[in-house]
């Protein structure tokens, strides 16, 4: 396994874990990651409404 793929699944093991400590709010935060990336990648302008 290359060093890469080591430090990703490390940081994926700690990305895990700090969530099952803040799991209560991770679904909350969760919701509101997901609607602001969608928010990013398409942004409700005026100009799109019209």
């Amino acid at each position: 396994m290359d060093l890469m793929a080591a430090d990703f699944q490390s940081l994926v093991r700690l990305s895990f874990n700090w969530l099952d400590k803040h799991l209560d709010f991770s679904m909350e935060t969760e919701a509101m990651v997901v609607t602001s990336k969608y928010m990013k990648e398409y942004p409700l302008n005026k100009s799109d409404c019209l």
